[in-house]
């Protein structure tokens, strides 16, 4: 039998995106909140890559043992879903104004990708890190990545 032990937390936000105040146990305003999304980093056990909180639309790098931001970029769009590259190159970002982000997990940079007619809800990279399966508005597309 496996077991885990709690380690902490990430800092929440008392605000929505609309500026409104949030008040603890007052659930009438969690549909204006962004999802949280979080994954661990395959070249980096220590660091989480996390996006959604508070009033910035950012994808945060957090350590777990300095529990603190270590970089954090600037994205456009709120994310719905996030995918890391098995290979820990690329981070795959699908957003609510049906646009798949490619994003070079040492640059920083981005790229913006079109093709759904809805906001994006799901997206996961291959095993071998050649392909990115996103979906939405009843469509799945298939998409190859050069290298």
């Amino acid at each position: 039998m496996s077991a885990i032990s709690w380690t902490g937390s990430l800092p929440w936000t008392s605000h929505c995106p609309n500026g409104s105040r949030l008040r603890k146990g007052d659930k009438s305003m969690y549909e204006l909140l962004p999802p949280s999304l979080v994954r661990f980093s395959p070249s980096d056990p220590d660091t989480l890559l996390y996006t959604g909180y508070g009033l910035e639309r950012c994808l945060q790098f957090y350590s777990l043992s300095q529990k603190t931001v270590l970089r954090k970029y600037a994205i456009t769009h709120w994310a719905t879903c996030m995918d890391v590259s098995p290979l820990g190159h690329l981070i795959a970002i699908g957003c609510s104004e049906r646009i798949l982000k490619l994003m070079d997990y040492s640059e920083g940079s981005f790229q913006d990708f079109s093709g759904h007619s809805d906001s994006v809800s799901s997206l996961v990279f291959s095993v071998s890190g050649s392909s990115l399966i996103s979906s939405s508005d009843c469509l799945t597309h298939v998409w190859t990545l050069l290298h």
